[in-house]
């Protein structure tokens, strides 16, 4: 059996409540660090397939 492993895109949204008396830190960084892909939701379920291996090597359709 084949062991195929997929590495693709997902399209998520999330609402952070942010404090307001914490605006002034609000950056890129602060606000990466504090995404949580388990609390967002799929926006869209069309994936873009980035990476496929089939047995450990890269694979191309």
């Amino acid at each position: 059996m084949a062991k195929v492993k997929v590495k693709f895109l997902v399209e998520m949204s999330q609402t952070i409540d942010w404090p307001d008396d914490e605006m002034n830190n609000f950056n890129y960084e602060n606000l990466q660090i504090n995404c949580d892909p388990e609390q967002a939701e799929i926006e869209s379920h069309d994936y873009e397939l980035k990476r496929i291996a089939v047995n450990g090597n890269e694979y191309e359709f």
